[in-house]
């Protein structure tokens, strides 16, 4: 994220692409740079959705078919992100409470370890480093209450959430996949066993937590108790990484799970059931009641996995241009050429660095959406496209970097 490498030979590379490119240093005519784009064979300009906003001059720069509904695949996580940020402090966490129910006397618990999930998707999932093993911790609480023997079961407290993990709308081909893997109110290891979902997360853990307990020398005779009607006691408030760190890393790795969970978390704190349906309609509230442009609009899911998802070009805009002011939300957005699913993209080019986009892609679909950033990384253009009925990949990625480099170097 270094800019200082770059400085020393930002104008002799600068001239060198403006001999190659044949734009003026100052960068070339929006309006010309955008209909070169829009003739290229890699476009097709009747599916594709362009809008770009002068942050400091508050102008619009370029804009193509800006109202027109496009299925946006991953840039929704923009939309989920921002709307979370205005419920869930960026320092707040998620916390998973693990109680004992029933009566504790001589080291034996008469009734069961319970663990009330809250819709941390985070939970094990090995991406956070410095984050204690939950089962460990669960362990090392029963030890020092004293407890030896459970005369009753492990019981996971998944109701915090209403409706199903996985919406009805995803493809059936995504659902076996790690990455539509269903979001749960308690979530174990990503949900997921390497690159295949796995449906009960709370099996898996209670699994690893009778193997530990057994390692612990700490006997589980799994006598069926009643859940809910013994005295429940605190064992253990496990919280979460900041809420800036997760939606940081669900940014920067485009995780669906971690969308999902803060699309529903959102519907919770909205007073909702936390099912996808009624967060999404939540959603759709909260940008209507901002002022944003609905019309087009469609939010089924957090993550963009559904096709039904419908945005414009001009809404993902205007919550760019929101959200503009908030360093830490233009922090989650990668930057070009050296972070996350943009690492490779205007990689060795005067730009490097210098926009920090959210991708999108699904089979037909490309989509970009983000900041051009100053040397303080302070956004001065908030940028969005998104294109649907994709045929090449590669040359659409390429066409659209000459755009960015004709009309932002400088």
């Amino acid at each position: 994220m270094k800019k200082e490498r770059y400085k020393a030979t930002f104008k002799s590379i600068l001239l060198l692409l403006t001999l190659l490119l044949g734009t003026a240093a100052h960068g070339a005519d929006p309006r010309q740079a955008l209909d070169q784009l829009l003739a290229s064979k890699a476009i097709d300009p009747e599916n594709t959705a362009i809008y770009i906003w002068d942050l400091e001059a508050d102008c619009l720069v370029a804009s193509h078919r800006g109202a027109e509904s496009m299925t946006p695949a991953s840039v929704m996580k923009c939309v989920t992100t921002a709307a979370l940020t205005g419920v869930m402090p960026y320092n707040s966490t998620i916390c998973t409470n693990v109680y004992t129910e029933g009566r504790l006397s001589d080291g034996v618990l008469r009734g069961n370890l319970v663990v009330e999930g809250a819709g941390d998707p985070s939970l094990a999932d090995g991406r956070h480093k410095d984050m204690p093993d939950f089962i460990s911790q669960v362990t090392e609480a029963l030890k020092k209450k004293g407890v030896n023997h459970i005369e009753g079961e492990i019981v996971i407290d998944d109701s915090f959430f209403a409706g199903p993990p996985a919406h009805p709308s995803w493809g059936a081909s995504d659902l076996s996949q790690a990455y539509g893997t269903g979001c749960h109110a308690f979530n174990f290891e990503g949900n997921a066993s390497g690159k295949a979902a796995v449906k009960d997360p709370g099996a898996v853990f209670v699994r690893k937590m009778k193997k530990a307990l057994a390692e612990a020398g700490i006997e589980l005779s799994e006598t069926e108790q009643e859940t809910g009607k013994g005295k429940r006691s605190i064992l253990l408030a496990y919280r979460s990484p900041k809420a800036h760190d997760l939606m940081r890393s669900c940014m920067f790795r485009s995780d669906n799970l971690y969308a999902e969970s803060f699309l529903r978390l959102f519907g919770v704190e909205n007073g909702g059931d936390g099912s996808t349906d009624s967060s999404a309609k939540a959603a759709m509230q909260h940008w209507d009641a901002l002022g944003l442009p609905m019309d087009g609009v469609e939010i089924t899911d957090g993550s963009g996995l559904s096709r039904r998802n419908l945005l414009t070009a001009e809404f993902l805009g205007d919550v760019l241009k929101l959200h503009s002011d908030d360093p830490i939300y233009v922090s989650f957005f990668p930057l070009v050429g050296e972070e996350g699913t943009v690492k490779g993209f205007l990689a060795d080019t005067p730009l490097q660095g210098y926009m920090a986009l959210k991708t999108g892609s699904m089979s037909g679909i490309q989509s970009y959406a983000g900041y051009v950033v100053a040397e303080d990384f302070s956004p001065t253009h908030a940028v969005v496209v998104m294109t649907n009925n994709l045929k090449n990949r590669g040359a659409f990625r390429k066409a659209l970097a000459k755009f960015f480099l004709s009309i932002f170097s400088d």
